[in-house]
This record gives C-alpha cells, structure tokens and sequence, in this order.
C-alpha cells in the first residue's frame, strides 16, 4: 500500500480535535460515504450555513450571498457503507449534523454546505 505523510499542526489538533480526527478517519478510509443521489439541494440561510461551517470546518464559515445545503434523509443514512475516502473541496464540508425543518416534514440531517 502507499505511504502518505500527513502534516499535523499543534495548534489544530488542540483547539478543534474532534474535526483534526474526522479529517484524519476520512485519509485512512474509516469514513462514512453519502453518495449525491441520495441527497437533496436547497438553498439555506446564512445562519445554519455559518453555524455548520463553524462546527465542521478547520477554517470555519465565511461570508456568501448564497448558501446551499445537501440533505440526507435519516432512513438513508444508516444505510450507507463504510467509504473508502476521498478528497475534500476547500468550500464544501461534509459531515452530519441533525437538523428538521419542520415537524411536518420527514426527518433529515445537513451532511454539506456550500
């Protein structure tokens, strides 16, 4: 198997760990893939986006006149396989985070923003 070497600053892994080892778990395969077919787009508001960003981006949010959201339904979500990595886009982070609309409404989580 190849080697890859991988930078780990200090500074990041004590002040956002849990982001540094979700990061690290994608490198090494050991993720959870969600596939774009089994999510839907819509646009958001700035808050969730921020919010989302902050809690599941090494770099944090940053300001946009548009955001948009990839949303998993739940039933799909515990259907999906172990993923085998991938690279990530600077702007997109992906991740879960439960979220509902409304009650209404079938359950879903926020998986990626853009």
């Amino acid at each position: 198997p190849p080697t890859k070497i991988i930078h780990l600053h200090q500074d990041y892994w004590e002040s956002q760990r849990r982001i540094v080892s979700s990061r690290l778990l994608q490198q090494v395969g050991r993720s959870k893939r969600i596939f774009a077919r089994k999510t839907q787009s819509r646009r958001i508001d700035a808050t969730t986006a921020l919010e989302f960003l902050r809690q599941h981006h090494l770099w944090g949010g940053t300001k946009a006149k548009y955001y948009y959201g990839l949303y998993l339904p739940l039933s799909s979500s515990s259907s999906s396989s172990k993923g085998t990595g991938g690279q990530q886009n600077n702007k997109t982070a992906i991740c879960s985070n439960n979220q509902k609309e409304n009650d209404n409404e079938e359950e879903e989580e926020l998986v990626a923003v853009a």
